[in-house]
């Protein structure tokens, strides 16, 4: 009988630890869902397109259009000198639109584009 009692109290206590866990498991899937921006592309990147860009930190670039809509693009490693660059450039297909297959150029050093997302631009500094 006692073993009974302990088999009954180890599935309860199993039960109820599996939910807590697929709550848990379903609670940071909704977060990861949040935080996913859709994909981008900026168009016309090699003809004049940029109008202005920021860097963020030594793998990520703000870069604004002619529209005036800033994009957040994501580097696949980071780039040494790009805190410090005075220009930059970007390998495009034919099309001339930067996507996820397109590549920054910074000091002759190119770094694949991992992504692109909307941005509300860099942040103001107050002076």
């Amino acid at each position: 009988m006692r073993y009974v009692i302990l088999l009954v109290w180890l599935v309860v206590v199993g039960v109820i630890i599996g939910w807590l866990g697929l709550a848990a498991a379903e609670d940071e899937a909704g977060k990861t869902e949040l935080t996913n921006a859709p994909e981008l592309s900026i168009p016309a990147v090699n003809g004049r397109g940029v109008r202005d860009w920021v860097a963020e930190d030594d793998r990520t670039l703000l870069i604004q259009d002619n529209f005036r809509k800033w994009y957040k693009v994501r580097l696949m490693v980071p780039s040494r000198h790009l805190l410090h660059a005075e220009s930059i450039g970007f390998v495009t297909g034919p099309s001339g639109i930067l996507d996820t297959t397109g590549a920054v150029v910074v000091r002759g050093q190119k770094t694949p584009v991992v992504s692109i997302t909307a941005s509300e631009g860099p942040k103001r500094q107050r002076r």
